[in-house]
Order: C-alpha cells, then structure tokens, then sequence
C-alpha cells in the first residue's frame, strides 16, 4: 500500500473510534439523566405516598409542591428525546391531577375531611406516577394499584334446626 492510502485509512479509523467514543458518552450522559430524573419523581412519589399514609394535609400539599418540578424535569427530558415516548401520556395525566389537587387543596383549612374528598384523586396521581416511574425505568404500567380495594363481608350460612 502507498502511504496516502494508509493515511486514509488511519485518519478514517480514528474518526470512527472518536465517533464512537462521542455516541457512547451520550448514551451514558442520557441514562445517568433519565435516571436521576427518575429518582427524583419517585422521592417525591414516595414523600406523597407516605403524607398521605399519615393524614398529613400539610405534607401532601409539601410533596406535591416537590412533585411539580419533578414532572417539568420529565416535560423536558421527554421534550429532549432523552425519555421513551411511552411516557408522555402518563406525564400528562399526573401534570394533570397534580395542578387539580393544587388547585383543591389551596387555601384549605386543615380539617379532617379535606384529605377525605381526594382521597380518590390522590391514589389516582400515586398510581399514574407509579406507572410514570416505570415507563421511565423500562418496566412499562404497573398492574398494582395503591387505592385500597372495596371489602366485601360474608354472611354465615344459616343455621339448621333439627325438627
């Protein structure tokens, strides 16, 4: 081979092996990226979650003035091509329940019932958060739920008097 083609072939390699190099510290910025947004909306899931355990009207207005900034941080990475696309419904329907009980907690006297008449609301925005952090982490939707499920009684069966 005469050295300009050897030349060519060096320079070509080279600009592969940058290249590559380039793509996968992308690739890793992007994961290292998504991950941390993950983590950040499942703290603040688990912060509503456990206010809402506890009855806590001023924690769960606190974790959801924490969830807010964690769904934009999501908006943006989804918006950056950095999130599977997947997600986008979940995202907006947890923005969505967010801004609704925001909008139903502000100003509210804490009283006991407040926390009664969302409570539906709030399992709602746990579970579509829930599924959120799994379509960002590659599980898809959750099958679980953290609504309680209605219980149901059973009556004795009859007693039989011998005649």
């Amino acid at each position: 081979m005469n050295k300009p083609t050897v030349g060519i072939i060096a320079g070509l390699v080279v600009a592969a092996v940058l290249v590559m190099t380039g793509i996968t510290l992308a690739t890793a910025e992007t994961t290292n990226d998504s991950t941390s947004t993950a983590t950040q909306l499942g703290q603040a899931r688990d912060a509503l979650a456990t206010a809402v355990a506890a009855r806590d009207l001023d924690g769960v207005r606190a974790a959801l003035d924490t969830l807010t900034p964690a769904l934009a941080r999501v908006r943006t990475d989804l918006e950056r091509g950095a999130l599977r696309p997947e997600a986008a419904g979940y995202l907006g329907t947890a923005e969505q329940q967010t801004a609704e009980l925001q909008k139903r907690l502000a100003g509210a006297e804490p009283r006991g019932g407040i926390l009664d008449s969302v409570t539906g609301l709030l399992g709602s925005l746990l579970d579509t958060v829930t599924d959120l952090l799994h379509s960002l982490l590659g599980g898809g939707a959750s099958t679980t739920t953290t609504t309680p499920a209605p219980t149901t009684t059973t009556s004795p069966p009859p007693m039989l008097v011998a005649g």
